[in-house]
């Protein structure tokens, strides 16, 4: 994340869009200066999920929110067969 404005701006908050997904910040509040550049992370949980899931979070900022999208790609598990080919 880069605050591209001219005055500094505080990220008050991450919201997830499901309850599957948390987001973990570096401090909250958050601030960041012009300019500056940080990044936080936020882990989905997958299990019993196959395919592609697109989620959301809500950024809480001094200025207002912003909603950012990410994409979760999840191949399907191995099968036992193709396990054993792998082993040997």
């Amino acid at each position: 994340m880069t605050n591209i404005s001219r005055t500094p701006v505080v990220i008050h908050d991450v919201v997830p869009s499901c309850g599957c997904s948390v987001a973990t910040l570096p401090t909250k509040p958050w601030p960041l200066a012009p300019g500056a550049r940080g990044a936080f992370t936020v882990t989905t949980d997958v299990r019993g999920k196959t395919g592609s899931l697109l989620k959301t979070v809500i950024v809480q900022t001094s200025v207002g929110a912003r909603q950012l999208t990410y994409q979760v790609d999840i191949q399907e598990p191995a099968s036992a067969a193709d396990r054993a080919r792998k082993c040997g």
